[in-house]
C-alpha cells in the first residue's frame, strides 16, 4: 500500500497524529530532542479497556509510547510510529 493510501485510509485524526511530528520534526528550525528510535516496542492494549475505547469506532486512534495506533475506515488496526524515520527524533 501505498503511503497516501495509507494516511486516507486511516481518517483525518489519526493521520494527523502520524504526519504532523514528521513534518515538524523535519522543519528547517526545529531542534533535534535525541530521542532513539526503539528497536523493540511492547505494550498491549486492551480493547475492552478505558483505554482502548478510541478503538472502537473506525477512524478511532490512541497514542501510546509514541506510536499512533488506529482502526482505519476499513475497520483493520495499524499502528505507526510518531518517530521521524528521516531524522529519528521526536519533537516535543
Amino acid at each position: 500500500m501505498e503511503r497516501k493510501q495509507f494516511l486516507r485510509s486511516l481518517g483525518a485524526g489519526a493521520a494527523f497524529a502520524i504526519v504532523f511530528p514528521c513534518v515538524h520534526g523535519c522543519s528547517e528550525d526545529s531542534a533535534e530532542t535525541g530521542l532513539a528510535v526503539s528497536t523493540g516496542i511492547d505494550f498491549t492494549i486492551y480493547l475492552d479497556s478505558q483505554e482502548g475505547v478510541p478503538l472502537q469506532n473506525n477512524g478511532g486512534f490512541i497514542l501510546k509510547e509514541f506510536v499512533v495506533v488506529a482502526k482505519n475506515l476499513e475497520g483493520q488496526y495499524v499502528a505507526a510510529s510518531q518517530i521521524c524515520s528521516h531524522q529519528q527524533t521526536e519533537e516535543v
